[in-house]
């Protein structure tokens, strides 16, 4: 949660922790069965018509509750913790990372917090979750 975030969340330390019970419900949980996947990217209409989802509603909730109080509290007080919510913060608002550099394209909300979510997915369970895509 820290170098993502700008969160202390312990999650070593306490088992309970909210990251660590999101995550493991996100991995522990599988949402994406292969046929489910086919449907979802060949009838897109017919999934969105069905609700089909590949994250849970709650786990959904939780990223973007975070990430939305995140941004807010930052931008309120105008603070910079130079962490990966920083990067996305500065594209989000200008469009670039640095004064020289190029402009990306500001990033909405929704793009900010897709991110996020996957920089947490992708450090989750790292070991597993390369094992599982490599067979």
């Amino acid at each position: 949660g820290s170098c993502a975030f700008g969160i202390e969340c312990n999650s070593f330390e306490e088992p309970g922790n909210e990251f660590r019970r999101v995550g493991r419900k996100h991995f522990d949980t599988p949402r994406n069965h292969p046929l489910k996947v086919f449907v979802m990217k060949t009838f897109r209409g017919l999934a969105n018509g069905l609700g089909m989802k590949l994250i849970h509603d709650d786990v959904a909730e939780f990223f973007l509750d975070v990430v939305r109080r995140t941004i807010s509290h930052r931008e309120e007080i105008n603070v910079s913790r130079n962490d990966f919510l920083d990067l996305l913060i500065k594209l989000k608002n200008t469009g670039r990372l640095e004064a020289d550099g190029g402009d990306i394209g500001q990033l909405s909300f929704s793009e900010i917090a897709a991110q996020a979510f996957i920089f947490f997915t992708a450090g989750f369970e790292t070991s597993s979750s390369a094992l599982t895509y490599t067979l």
